[in-house]
């Protein structure tokens, strides 16, 4: 009997898991609304976290892939992923205005990263394999 009602209790589980998009709500109060195939993220997410920070973007079996957007606190981010690390040109927008743009190399700082002020100020600092030289 034990044995059964453990086999439902994983059928329970791993079902919602597969197929069409739902949302769900986690225990620490962060939403997710994506689709898993086989167990494991597969296309547009959207996760809201208790705090109301809102990530959006594509998962390719079970990683980050693409352009995914981060809006926190007034702040939004656009951070590229390519099989779940980030990679790219990666745009940082403040609510006071101030921008930060840079590049990411293997989910490493790499590169001129340049922060705007809305004064005008720039100031630009340089990264090696995500250290800042």
């Amino acid at each position: 009997m034990k044995i059964k009602i453990l086999a439902v209790l994983v059928a329970a589980l791993v079902t919602p898991l597969a197929g069409i998009a739902e949302v769900y709500t986690l225990s620490n109060g962060t939403v997710v609304d994506g689709q898993f195939v086989n167990g494991r993220e597969h296309g547009h997410f959207v996760i809201t976290l208790s705090d109301g920070t809102v990530m959006k973007g594509l998962y390719v079996d079970g990683l980050k892939h693409g352009n995914w957007v981060y809006q926190t606190g007034g702040m939004v981010v656009g951070v590229p992923y390519v099989d779940g690390l980030k990679h790219g040109n990666s745009v940082n927008i403040f609510p006071d205005g101030a921008v930060m743009e840079g590049a990411y190399a293997h989910d490493l700082k790499h590169g001129r990263w340049v922060m705007k002020y809305p004064n005008g100020m720039v100031i630009e600092s340089h990264y090696v394999n995500g250290l800042k030289q």
